[in-house]
Formats: structure tokens, C-alpha cells, sequence
């Protein structure tokens, strides 16, 4: 894919100097805000342009992300209604109506043939049925029983007899539970696994899944997909569930509610976490308090010359105690010390939350502070429960009633608080240049090579890359004692991360220090009130909703601006190298507050 430039390039020249920042954060003190220092997130790529405000996600209509799939395709909400033919009503290629027809006409003569042929083709007959005269030889039942098996695999057959009558019939019905046979009536000519375009609205990825399966009457643990996506926005991805008809899915779309399914095929394969080429995004920032320039200098710095690939703040949590020091105790095996973390009190919660944790820290009682917890304490209440049921003491079996992928992000949040504390050492020591002990990957899929004096200038800065601490990798020659000393001040040797249960063995990667956002288009528009819809949805599209336009003479300004970024890429970390502020939670709420709306002209 080819990159689309901004509407202007503003050349902007490249530090030549190393580029003086604060110092890595360390873990002395543990009960604080979670802001982006404190995550190790410091440098900007530029840091020469100035700063301007923007409130990020003042509503969550003004964040969109599309998926973009193995095949580089932007994934869309194109349609709702458009169906591939039903797996379980698609007859063998060896079976055509006149073939039916004829092999039931000796059996039970034309009349009745057409019959079954009409009843079975329709797919309005979901629990319907239909009764006709068979034969009183058994051998004549059998063999009709069998045909419908053959030629219409969907549909149950059973005899019954109707009251008063001493005659053989069959009937022939579509099962009440008829999801349950889906599976085993699958016609083996039709790819397994339906893929389907889930389209939702301000919800996590599995909470739309919980509400997809419910209302279908599926497992949720049944249906893959190749990423989580943001709550607070508007996404779209594709999701795939193994041997389920898309008639079932769609007949549930006008049950949902901020959630639209769509774009429905069969495919051989499910998708997997990680198969995807990245994501597209359209972001609006409002009240913008800059100029027309300031935007167009920084917009065109931002195309040119990346950003950091800090992993973004949502990474480590939103409360006061950083989710990276839980990971910290994990990789210590202090499973007492993980446990006494995530349930000792914490700045900046509800009053029922801060009680419930403040009793627990002077009673230790179990039963009593489960009745303090509120319901949407999900951690702490299955942590006490796991106390509970295994005892007062047995912090690790506790700890891993929590869900597998929630006991990993801990551990994967150390690894990035980490890496981001190292990327900003290595930008603090060496700025933007490749230096000699730097590692590069050239391309996608390779293992990193070390740079030598001599090739220097055969790399370029956004092929060096950094480790994610863990076994099975190696560290760049000119930061290696900068991890040690950095990880020794937790207790932890980067070259000692395996551990002999399985899933707390921290296995390392490589990540890139720059990003580059590709495709990167915006403009101005000018509008009046908050709630002033500025993107334009899949779900516009398909309801032909006009496309927002910047009002003459509104009073306050928005950016919005599009971009493609690459998976594992945070699009916060995009924006604050594009505003030179903080795309944290905590601080675009107090933003939200504080700022005062003016009216702005392009200057």
C-alpha cells in the first residue's frame, strides 16, 4: 500500500544531538495516578514543535477504527441482510429437484413428492411440519426415512399415527432445537466457519461477543477474532464461529442494540489473535485551541517522521496502582505480594470499593468483604472467592481463577512498562540515529541482526528495534546493562524469566522504536455543540445518512484526522506526538473540565 501524504509537507529537520528527557520511571513508589511518565512514556519524535490542546474522545462517536485483514482490505459494515446460501439446506451436487422428485415418486407417488420437495425447500418451515401416507411395509418406511436423510439432511423424520386412524404416516419437521444439529448436518461442501463483520458502539469486543451468543444461544468461547478493539469508540472487525448458519446470526441483528452484524461468508479457516495487518482510524479532537498552521505543521511532521511506539497508557491500567507491578510480583513468584496488589486500597475509587478494600487490609475477612464488594468488582471478587474456596493462604490458586488472558496481560504489562522505559533511555543517549550495537529488522518476520561500525549508514531509524524482556532473545550490545540495572531495581534479571509454571515463563520479543502512520488524511470543520456528529459510520453509510460538514461561522474547532496504523500500534501515542500533550485517560477528563470553548477563525 502506497502512502498518501497530508495536504502539505512542512520539512522539518532532524535532531542531530541526543535528546535530553527525564529519567525513567522506577517502581519505588507503587500507589500513584497512572500517567504516562510513570509508564515510561517521556520523548516525542519531533521535539521541536509546540504543543496544543485537543480534547480526545469528549464523545465516542469521534473515534472509528476499522480492521485491515491479512489481505490489506479495510473491514466494513457493507451490508446486513446479504446472505450466502444456507449450508444445511445446500443439497449434494449429485442431487438435483428432478432427481428428488422422480426417487420419491416410487416411493410414495408425485403428489406427495412435490410435497416434500416444496415443504423442504422452504425456509420458512423452522418448526413446521409436515405429515403425509406411507406404506404399512416397514422396508417402504425405512426407505423413505433414509431418502430424507440423503437428500434433505436438515430435516428429522419420524412415524406417528393420527388418532382414530389406523394408517402409517411420516412426519417430516424441522427440530425445535434446531441449532443443536447444525454441526452434524454441515454439508461437507461448504467451508467450516462462518465469518461474519461485527459493527459496534462504545462496547468491549467481548462484551458484544456475550451479547451475539446469548440472543443466538451459542458459547462465546466458540467465536475467534484477530484483535480486541477500544470500548470507547465505534469498530468494526471480522469474527469467526465454528458451523453456525448466517440466517442465525442475522435473524438476532434487529434484537441488538449498539451492535450490527453483517458481511457474511464461509471460510475454511478461523481467525486467530494477531491476523491482521493493522488498523484504520478516524479520530476527531475537539475544541482545538491552535492554529490552522500549528495543525498543518504538526499533521506534516507526524506523516514524516513517525512517532515513538511507546505501548500506550491503557496498557498499565487506569487506577492509581499500575497493572506492570502486579506483573512485577508475578515474575518475582511473589503470588502473595500479586494478590495483596490487587486487592490493597487505591486513590480514586467509589466509597463502597475503598471501604470493602480498607476492611479486607484490617480484618482479612473474607465472607465479610465480598458483601462489601460492588457486583462490578470482577478481580477482586474472584480473587476473595478463590480464598475462599481454597484457603486464606493460597495466593497463587487464588490468583489464577482469573481468566488466562487476564493473568497474561499483567505479565505483558511489565514487559512493555519495560520497554518503553528502555526506548526512552536509548532515544535519551543516541536520539534519532542509528548507532553501532543497535538492532534492525529489514523485514517483516526476520530475526533482528546487530549493527556493525561499518553499516551504520545501511539502516534507517525505523528499522531498529528494541526487546520485550524475556527468554529466547537477545539484547542490543550498547543497552544490555541498562536493562540489567533497570530490572535489577525490581528484583528481576532479564536473563532469568523463565519459570517452571508454564504460563508465568515471559517469552521475549522485538518491537520497533518509531511508527510511521500511513494514509494519513485530515481537515478542519467547525461546528457548535458538543454533540455535533463529525464522522461519518459504516452504519451511516448503509442508512444513506447525510456525511457531517463543517458549519460557516461555528464557534468551536475540530480536527479530524485518518490514519493507518500497523497491529500492536496504539493511535494515543499517534496523537500525543501530534499535539505534544497527553492522550492519558485521567488527563483529557480533567481537559474536558477545564477548558473553556471559544470561538475560533482560521487563522
Amino acid at each position: 500500500m502506497t502512502e498518501e501524504p497530508p495536504h502539505k509537507r512542512l520539512k522539518v529537520e532532524e535532531p542531530e544531538t541526543p535528546i535530553p528527557t527525564k529519567e525513567p520511571p522506577t517502581l519505588e513508589n507503587e500507589h500513584r495516578n497512572s500517567c504516562e511518565e510513570e509508564c515510561g512514556i517521556v520523548c516525542f519524535r519531533n521535539q521541536d514543535l509546540p504543543s496544543w490542546l485537543g480534547i480526545f474522545k469528549q464523545s465516542y462517536q469521534d473515534f472509528l477504527v476499522n480492521e485491515i485483514d491479512l489481505e490489506d482490505r479495510v473491514v466494513t459494515l457493507s451490508s446486513t441482510d446479504s446472505l450466502p446460501p444456507n449450508p444445511n439446506t445446500i443439497l449434494a451436487s449429485d442431487s438435483n429437484k428432478e432427481e428428488r422428485v422422480q426417487y420419491f415418486s416410487t416411493l410414495l407417488g408425485t403428489e406427495t413428492a412435490n410435497q416434500i420437495e416444496e415443504f423442504c425447500e422452504n425456509l420458512e418451515t423452522q418448526n413446521r411440519e409436515l405429515i403425509f401416507s406411507v406404506p404399512k411395509i416397514k422396508e417402504s418406511r425405512t426407505a423413505v426415512h433414509l431418502a430424507v436423510k440423503k437428500y434433505y439432511s436438515k430435516f428429522r423424520t419420524e412415524t406417528v399415527q393420527k388418532k382414530n386412524d389406523v394408517g402409517s404416516y411420516i412426519k417430516i419437521y424441522t427440530p425445535k432445537n434446531e441449532m443443536r444439529y447444525e454441526s452434524r448436518d454441515w454439508n461437507s461442501q461448504v467451508p467450516s466457519y462462518l465469518r461474519f463483520v461485527l459493527y459496534k458502539e462504545n462496547k468491549e469486543v467481548p462484551e458484544a461477543i456475550n451479547v451475539v451468543a446469548k440472543l443466538s444461544r451459542l458459547n462465546p468461547n466458540s467465536f475467534t477474532y484477530a484483535g480486541t478493539k477500544d470500548k470507547r469508540g465505534i469498530t468494526t472487525q471480522r469474527v469467526t464461529v465454528f458451523k453456525v448458519v448466517a440466517d442465525r446470526l442475522a435473524s438476532i441483528n434487529n434484537k441488538l442494540i449498539g451492535i450490527k452484524l453483517g458481511g457474511y461468508e464461509y471460510v475454511d479457516k478461523p481467525l486467530a489473535l494477531g491476523d491482521l495487518n493493522g488498523n484504520l482510524f478516524v479520530v476527531v479532537l475537539r475544541q482545538v485551541n491552535a492554529s490552522d498552521s500549528m495543525i498543518e505543521a504538526a499533521v506534516s511532521s507526524l506523516a514524516t517522521h513517525g512517532f515513538i511506539n511507546y505501548f500506550g497508557s491503557q496498557r498499565f491500567g487506569t487506577g492509581s496502582i499500575p497493572t506492570h507491578v502486579t506483573g512485577k510480583y508475578l515474575l518475582l513468584q511473589d503470588w502473595k505480594g500479586a494478590v495483596e496488589n490487587l486487592l490493597s486500597p487505591r486513590d480514586g475509587e467509589g466509597s463502597r470499593m475503598t471501604e470493602a478494600r480498607n476492611y479486607y487490609q484490617k480484618t482479612a475477612d473474607i465472607p465479610g468483604t465480598l458483601k462489601l464488594l460492588p457486583k462490578f468488582s470482577h478481580i477482586e471478587r474472584t480473587i476473595l472467592t478463590g480464598l475462599d474456596k481454597h484457603g486464606p493462604n493460597a495466593y497463587l490458586n487464588a490468583f489464577q481463577e482469573l481468566p488466562r488472558n487476564m493473568r497474561l496481560m499483567y505479565l505483558h504489562s511489565y514487559q512493555s512498562f519495560v520497554w518503553n522505559s528502555m526506548t526512552t533511555e536509548r532515544i535519551k543517549t543516541h536520539g534519532y540515529n542509528v548507532v553501532p550495537g543497535d538492532m534492525v529488522i529489514i523485514s517483516e518476520g526476520e530475526s533482528p541482526i546487530t549493527v556493525q561500525p561499518s553499516d551504520v549508514d545501511k539502516f534507517n531509524i525505523f528499522q531498529v528495534v528494541l526487546p520485550l524482556p524475556g527468554y529466547g532473545i537477545n539484547y542490543p550490545t550498547h543497552m544490555v546493562d541498562k536493562y540489567k540495572s533497570f530490572m535489577n531495581q525490581h528484583g528481576l534479571d532479564p536473563f532469568k524469566l523463565d519459570s517452571p509454571i508454564k504460563e508465568f515463563a515471559l517469552g521475549g520479543d522485538y518491537r520497533k522504536i518509531l511508527s510511521k502512520p500511513l494514509n494519513v488524511n485530515w481537515d478542519i470543520l467547525m461546528y457548535n455543540e458538543k454533540t455535533d456528529r463529525l464522522v461519518y459510520t459504516d452504519l451511516d453509510r448503509l442508512l444513506n445518512k447525510p456525511v457531517p460538514q463543517s458549519i460557516e461561522g461555528g464557534k468551536l474547532k475540530a480536527v479530524r484526522i485518518s490514519f493507518r496504523l500497523g497491529k500492536g500500534t496504539y493511535a494515543t501515542m499517534c496523537l500525543r506526538e501530534l499535539m505534544h500533550c497527553s492522550t492519558e485517560k485521567n488527563f483529557q477528563s480533567k481537559l474536558q473540565e477545564s477548558i473553556v470553548a471559544v470561538s475560533y477563525t482560521h487563522l
